[in-house]
Formats: structure tokens, sequence, C-alpha cells
């Protein structure tokens, strides 16, 4: 499976919520909400809950880069942590999270205090 496979993935999910009305989601570990507005070739817009922004663009980049790491040998068995994700460098860590944790093939376990996301065998 590609990286494109797995964003394809994320915006098919994002698009069957938003025309289902289920806009609503949350964050695993700060447990705050966001709503999914639309989707766009390279991002998913949403709207997080005490933003002061009117709408936050999480990009394409984001799934691609935790998808790669995901299939790196370091993270198969230690799990992929948000602070993982850009160095800790990125601000939609938590939403990106959010989404590719609800794909089939992905499951969150909790590790000490921290949630990790790991490939399903």
């Amino acid at each position: 499976m590609n990286e494109e496979k797995l964003w394809n993935d994320i915006k098919e999910m994002v698009e069957k919520r938003i025309n289902d009305r289920d806009t609503m989601m949350e964050t695993k570990a700060q447990k705050k909400r966001f709503w999914l507005i639309k989707v766009m070739n390279n991002f998913i817009r949403v709207k997080r809950e005490d933003s002061r922004l009117p709408y936050e663009d999480i990009p394409k980049t984001d799934f691609i880069a935790i998808w790669e790491d995901l299939n790196k040998a370091e993270y198969a068995s230690t799990g992929y942590m948000q602070s993982d994700l850009h160095d800790g460098q990125s601000r939609h860590s938590a939403v990106s999270f959010a989404l590719v944790g609800m794909l089939p093939y992905i499951k969150w376990e909790k590790v000490g205090r921290a949630w990790k996301l790991f490939l399903k065998d």
C-alpha cells in the first residue's frame, strides 16, 4: 500500500462523514472536538473547538508522513506518537492522528501515558 492509498482512504472517509452530516470528531489524547468542513486535493479543512481561527487546513503531507513512518521498522514494535510527526513541529498532529486512527488497518494503543498508532497485523 502506498501513501496515496492512505490519503485516498482518508479523503473517502471524510467525504462520507460530511455527506452523512456526521462531521463532529474528537482528538484521542486531548479529547478536543473538531468538525470536518471540506476535502480538497491537498488538505482537509476542519474547525477546531475553542480555536480563534475560522478553520484550519490539515495538509496531505501529514498523512503521507504518518504512513511512511508507520512502515519503518523503528515504529513497527514501538508505535508512532503525535510528537514523532514532523519531530513534534506540526500543530495539526492531533487532528491528523484522529483521522488516521479511524482507518480499519490502523489501531490505537496506550503505551505508558501516550497513545500510539500501530499498523494492524
